[in-house]
This record gives structure tokens, C-alpha cells and sequence, in this order.
């Protein structure tokens, strides 16, 4: 049932289903039902209803949402690496869920023409590429927002988006300034889960970005190190809490990577970012949801001998700094849990276009053909999220029928 403003014992609710205010601002239903559905996609967007793990606002605290940009030209395991950890890395934050926004074909085809690339992935295919086969509803992201916003607030409730980038995104002789949006973001995310930082020194430290004050640790280390008898009562939990943050890394768990939902146009460059003018619909959100707390993954920290204190390495040490003259604007660097991947979309398309023809022809015989392009997705296939979705796509676009299939 949605929250309305006139029903009162909705209101005094402490949760609400962040997925019903998506349904409502989406519109009503118009797909034929089915025997075998309770509902569709649109009414569905972090699946039934009646499953666990639905993202839920709550009353009294700041309910948080990640929402990740890019080209996604295409989307690969370095993309979700950066947004796993930056999931990982915001549970004091309390992140409920995560919106991947992947800019408009004008973009892209900018950026290829600068490249000299060809190979360009529409919206459509960009959103199968993240979250595999599936019909997401397309919308236009701001506009639903912004409804989602306003009914949220009028129930009670505090929901603010905090933006996912990538470290390319860190130009050093620049102040870093997130997207621009018709709603308020001032946090940002970073992570080197993706692809190497620069700022990032050998020893863990990070190098200063300009306009921002020195990195500080995001999580208070020494309360967690500390024993628990040291605090009074109520601060037990708290403290608990911290060590269970710091001491346990959250697994990241999906039924596949996370769907891909969009944004209109962004209005101007930042930080050398492309800006988007197209104001096309993109597909809607998938939850972040069954996130759990692992507590046997605690070997890259280290205990002193009386076992109470936990020291943590400089290089796993979640860090923020904050703007200068406004300590509301701050970044958020999350470490990565593994050495960091080298995947980049230019390569993935470098490779595709070496095996596939620009206009969908090639001369030769159909042995000819299906060599070729079988060997260029079995090269990219570890790349991917869903290496099968891209065969798909591009045999489909090229007029290529495997000779397995044939």
C-alpha cells in the first residue's frame, strides 16, 4: 500500500518500502498480467514484494542512496568492483540501495569520435550489460526522483543520494565538484577497486586533493581498538558496532550485478566529465539489499597480544576529507580489498571492433566469420558482467549466426 498524506496510521509507520515509492512515482501499470506473475517489472523494482531484504526507509535517521554515472560503454567487473566497495564501505551511512546511471548516447558518441572508435552500446543494450536479460522499466530518472523526494518527505521520512566515481574522475589541478543534479549531492564515494588512484601512495596514504582539507579517517579506529568496558553502558553497542565494521568486511551479494537505472541530461562538464543534454528515458534501480556482515574475514588486521586492541593498516583505512569552508562536502575514499583491476570499457570495445566488422559485413566464409568473433568474446568474457548478454548483442547487430547455430 502507498503512503498517502491522508492516512495517518501509514504515517506513524517507523519503516516504509523505498521500492512502493518507486511504483507510485513510476504510474500506474499498463502491462497485460500474466498467470504466472504477481506483478510486472515496473510494480517490481527490487523484486516481490513479499521478498526479505527490500531496502527500507527509516524514521528518525538519514536513509541513503548511491547513485553511479558513467558511460558504461560497455559495463564490466571493474565498474562493479567500484560500486561493491563503495557499497562495502558506507554501511555507517546507512546506504540502503544504489542507482547506476548510464549517460546518453550523445555522450558516447562524442567520446568515440575523440577516440576514433566506433563500437557504441545504446541505452538498452548498456542496461541488459549490467543487470543480463531482464526488462527494466525505462523512466526519466530526475523527474521520478524528484517525486520519490517530495513523497518521502511528506511522509516523515529523510532520503539523500550520495554519488559514486570512479578515480579518473580526481583531476589533480582541478577541484573535484560531483555531478550537478535537480536534487542536492554533495558526498561523493571514490574507490580504487576499479582501476588505480593516483593520489594513492605506496604506503596507503593519500595525497591531498586541491580544495579539500587533509585525509582523515571516516570511522573513529580508536573507540573499535578499544575494549568495551572502557564506555559506559550505552555506548556498547556503539562501539560494537564500529568493531564489527572495521574488523568484518560486508560480501556483497546479488542474484546477478546491479540493474542500471538513468538520469536525464547533466548540464555542464566537471572535472573533465562529459556532460549529458539528451534528456532520454534510462532504465530504473535495483537494490544493494542482501548485503551481509561477514565475521570470518578478519586476516588483514592485526590484534595486540592482550587481544583487545585492533590495529588496522594505514593502506585498508576508509578516509574522508572534507571541503574547504563547507565540512557538509566531503569525499569518501573507500580502499580496495584486492589488488586492483586493470579492466578499462576502451580496451573491451578495442578488442570487439578488432573482431567484428563497422558495417556488419565481412568478406570470407562463415568458418571465417564465426573465428573471428569467437575470438574476440572469449577475450573479453572475464571482463564482463555478463559475457553471454554481449555475444548476444553483437551477433545480433552484425548479422553473424555461429556456426553452432547455424
Amino acid at each position: 500500500m502507498a503512503l498517502q498524506d491522508d492516512d495517518p496510521h501509514e504515517r506513524q509507520n517507523e519503516t516504509a518500502d523505498l521500492g512502493q515509492y518507486l511504483s507510485d512515482a513510476y504510474g500506474p501499470c499498463l502491462c497485460e498480467p500474466t498467470p504466472s506473475t504477481t506483478g510486472c517489472h515496473h510494480t517490481n523494482i527490487f523484486g516481490p514484494r513479499s521478498s526479505p531484504g527490500r531496502p527500507q526507509l527509516k524514521r528518525g535517521q538519514e536513509n541513503n542512496v548511491l547513485i553511479y554515472s558513467g558511460c558504461f560503454n560497455p559495463p564490466h567487473l571493474g565498474h562493479y568492483s567500484l560500486l561493491r566497495r563503495a557499497f562495502e564501505g558506507s554501511q555507517d551511512l546507512n546506504v540502503i540501495a544504489a542507482v547506476v546511471y548510464p549517460v546518453s548516447m550523445r555522450v558516447l558518441e562524442r567520446k568515440a569520435e575523440r577516440r576514433q572508435q566506433w563500437l557504441m552500446f545504446n541505452m538498452a543494450d548498456r542496461v541488459r550489460l549490467w543487470h543480463g536479460d531482464s526488462n527494466d522499466p525505462q523512466l526519466k530518472f530526475e523527474d521520478m526522483w524528484s517525486r520519490v523526494l517530495g513523497a518521502v518527505k511528506r511522509d516523515g521520512f529523510n532520503l539523500k543520494f550520495i554519488e559514486v566515481a570512479g578515480p579518473d574522475h580526481v583531476v589533480p589541478t582541478r577541484v573535484f565538484k560531483p555531478f550537478e543534479w535537480d536534487f542536492e549531492i554533495y558526498r561523493t564515494i571514490l574507490s580504487n577497486a576499479g582501476r588505480e588512484f593516483d593520489l594513492l601512495q605506496p604506503g596507503g596514504q593519500l595525497e591531498r586533493m586541491r580544495g579539500y582539507g587533509y585525509w582523515e579517517d571516516a570511522i573513529d579506529y580508536t573507540k573499535a581498538a578499544n575494549p568495551k568496558n572502557d564506555y559506559p553502558d550505552s555506548e556498547h553497542e556503539m562501539v560494537e558496532d564500529m568493531e564489527r565494521t572495521i574488523v568484518s568486511k560486508p560480501r556483497f551479494t546479488l542474484p546477478s550485478p546491479p540493474s542500471a537505472a538513468g538520469a536525464n541530461a547533466q548540464p555542464h562538464e566537471v572535472d573533465g566529465r562529459i556532460p549529458d543534454t539528451d534528456n532520454e528515458p534510462v532504465a530504473v534501480t535495483d537494490a544493494l539489499s542482501e548485503t551481509c556482515i561477514s565475521e570470518n574475514d578478519a586476516g588483514s588486521y592485526k590484534k595486540t597480544e592482550h587481544g583487545s586492541n585492533i590495529i588496522v593498516p594505514e593502506r585498508r583505512k576508509i578516509k574522508v576529507c572534507r571541503r574547504i569552508g563547507d565540512s557538509e562536502t566531503w569525499i569518501r575514499f573507500v580502499p580496495a580489498d584486492a589488488t586492483p583491476l586493470t579492466f578499462s570499457s576502451t580496451r573491451i570495445r578495442r578488442i570487439l571492433e578488432g573482431g567484428f566488422p563497422k558495417d556488419g559485413h565481412l568478406a570470407g566464409t562463415s568458418w571465417t566469420r564465426s573465428m573471428l568473433e569467437d575470438e574476440a568474446l572469449d577475450s573479453v568474457k572475464e571482463m564482463v558482467l555478463h559475457p553471454e548478454v554481449l555475444a548476444r548483442i553483437m551477433l545480433q547487430r552484425h548479422g553473424i549466426q555461429r556456426l553452432d547455430e547455424a
